[in-house]
């Protein structure tokens, strides 16, 4: 993982923060980014608090696949305006 934080990944650390907000949603991108390999549900886990918590810095390929998540969601759009 990159440790150099920048104001984009803290920012965008702050979007997700909100985003795992409600009770759950840590474990529901955690099964998200694990794909259909269960053994790697509590790895992501522990690399989502590592980056949440521990000031890791995610890699660009952790980044992508939680926005992938974020667009997915039909309960948040934390951050994100809609233009019309």
């Amino acid at each position: 993982m990159n440790l150099n934080p920048t104001p984009y990944t803290d920012a965008w650390k702050q979007r997700l923060r909100a985003a795992l907000a409600e009770r759950g949603r840590k474990a529901e991108l955690a099964r998200f980014l694990a794909g259909n390999d269960p053994a790697r549900h509590k790895t992501r886990m522990v690399q989502i608090s590592k980056v949440l918590n521990q000031g890791a810095m995610p890699e660009s390929e952790f980044v992508l696949a939680v926005e992938d998540w974020l667009a997915e969601s039909p309960t948040q759009k934390v951050g994100r305006r809609r233009q019309t």
